[in-house]
């Protein structure tokens, strides 16, 4: 396998990374892959010749056979799992299963399932209790990833090349702990050429993007909120007791900040960049939300940053949904828990979040 481009780009807090552009066999094992992704039909692991998962047969690595006892299961909500880790070179594999995409907005749909790959990337590296295989200092070394569900799942290869490309970057640029995310295209690949072409200009596109994303000199809000929006009824109260706790506080919420355009992403990880802490509202859907879950894996990649001081404060607000249900992420968390109903009252959980955060009233 031949790297024909390495793009560095530097992270938030200075950290050096690399999307690199490859040309030959995704399966190559001749130097170690952390996790190399495939993609399949929900369930139809069978090794079938010029597939990733055939090559990865023909190597003694049964996908199906993986399958049997995953790590890490992420198929209901971002369509993907993770395999336990192998004593081999390719440690482990993540499969994400295709789902058929129609309509005018099908790009927009593969840019939300490829966003499930590298969420689940970020769990299986962050939710360090489900048994990861990083090195001591806490960091992935390779990524790898070819052009997902562009053979007999038919999506578009241009479409899958920008997600897969601006995924991988926006990923490298926050502070998760992976060194490098090889894209690999196939030596025979039709119209590779065009392929490469459309890399170059995918990366310039996102640069763009990501040139929107500061950082910050000094914190502009004491907290930025995380919540799940359908949970408003639950979070509003807080909010509003925070507020009449400390007149002074500046707080970044999604619909007071953010303006109309088409970079609200970026926007939403400049509140985050820019505040001195960010309350999390762990509902009982929050985990359902990309969005949401996007906030916790830059908060928490961000919290590995703060060595004086606690970045992250989750909130636990469920109700009817049992905390061993969350990602790992979450679980291994400290949360700010209610014991009682006296507890779940809006003042009092405003109290406890300002004396935990070090800044109660008065």
């Amino acid at each position: 396998m031949k790297t024909i481009e390495s793009f560095p780009i530097r992270s938030l807090y200075n950290h050096e990374r690399f999307l690199e552009i490859c040309i030959g066999d995704v399966t190559d094992s001749s130097s170690p892959v952390d996790i190399l992704c495939v993609s399949a039909f929900p369930n139809d692991y069978e090794p079938l010749p010029r597939t990733v998962i055939g090559a990865l047969d023909a190597k003694g690595i049964s996908v199906a056979q993986l399958a049997l006892d995953k790590a890490l299961d992420m198929r209901s909500t971002w369509h993907c799992w993770v395999s336990k880790e192998q004593d081999r070179e390719i440690r482990r594999i993540l499969c994400f299963e295709h789902r058929a995409m129609v309509g005018a907005s099908s790009s927009r749909q593969i840019g939300d399932q490829v966003g499930g790959v590298f969420r689940t990337i970020r769990e299986i590296v962050l939710a360090k209790e489900d048994g990861n295989g990083m090195n001591g200092e806490g960091v992935l070394d390779c990524v790898r990833i070819p052009l997902l569900a562009t053979g007999d799942q038919g999506e578009d290869r241009l479409n899958m090349l920008d997600a897969i490309i601006r995924q991988a970057y926006l990923s490298l640029a926050g502070e998760v702990p992976v060194r490098r995310v090889q894209f690999v295209l196939r030596p025979d690949a039709p119209m590779l050429n065009n392929l490469l072409v459309r890399i170059g200009q995918a990366f310039e596109k996102v640069r763009t993007e990501a040139a929107q994303l500061h950082t910050p000199v000094e914190h502009v809000f004491d907290y930025f909120i995380s919540y799940r929006h359908d949970a408003r009824d639950s979070v509003d109260p807080v909010v509003a007791a925070l507020r009449t706790a400390r007149k002074d506080l500046r707080l970044f919420i999604d619909r007071e900040q953010l303006a109309p355009g088409n970079f609200w992403k970026a926007d939403l990880m400049n509140g985050l960049r820019r505040s001195a802490q960010v309350l999390c509202f762990i509902t009982d859907t929050y985990p359902e939300s990309p969005e949401c879950m996007d906030e916790f894996h830059a908060s928490v990649c961000m919290n590995r940053e703060h060595k004086h001081r606690r970045f992250l404060l989750p909130l636990d607000l469920l109700t009817t949904r049992d905390f061993a249900t969350l990602p790992g992420s979450i679980r291994i968390v400290q949360c700010l828990k209610q014991a009682s109903d006296e507890d779940q009252l809006p003042e009092t959980i405003a109290n406890r979040i300002l004396k935990l955060a070090g800044a109660a009233p008065g």
